[in-house]
């Protein structure tokens, strides 16, 4: 059986590259009706990443995953642990803190700002004090 070489035109590039990292080589092969290696060498050729991975971090794998940083676990034990690489564990660790620390800053200013308004209403702190001390810690995170 002959190999036929079929040219890519410009809407199956296109069409890889949006595919790329959201469907496996296989589901893209069969979409496309290419093969996985003729797919594979055209995305090395136009540098296009294939890496695709259908796990995601939800809030209990991210739980998960902070927990065993608390408890000293290495990066390896907890990619094996969590069944992905090193690096996604390392990535999603640093995005989940941030989107923590976010919360966290924002949970404290509307505290502040609920005690500052019991202090507006209360005294004579007016609201212009409050909206000053509010923006002040805003600014501060």
């Amino acid at each position: 059986m002959s190999k036929t070489r079929t040219r890519w035109t410009s809407e199956e590039l296109k069409t890889l590259e949006s595919f790329a990292g959201k469907l496996s080589l296989e589901a893209i092969s069969i979409a496309m009706g290419r093969s996985e290696s003729s797919l594979r060498a055209k995305a090395y050729k136009r540098k296009i990443p294939l890496q695709y991975t259908n796990l995601t971090w939800t809030n209990d794998r991210l739980e998960k995953l902070e927990k065993f940083r608390q408890e000293g676990k290495t990066w390896e034990n907890i990619s094996k642990e969590l069944g992905c690489s090193e690096a996604s564990c390392q990535r999603a660790s640093s995005r989940y803190r941030i989107s923590l620390r976010k919360e966290k800053e924002n949970k404290f200013i509307t505290e502040v700002d609920e005690l500052l308004s019991h202090c507006v209403k209360s005294s004579t702190f007016t609201k212009e004090h409050k909206d000053f001390i509010v923006q002040a810690l805003k600014d501060c995170f």
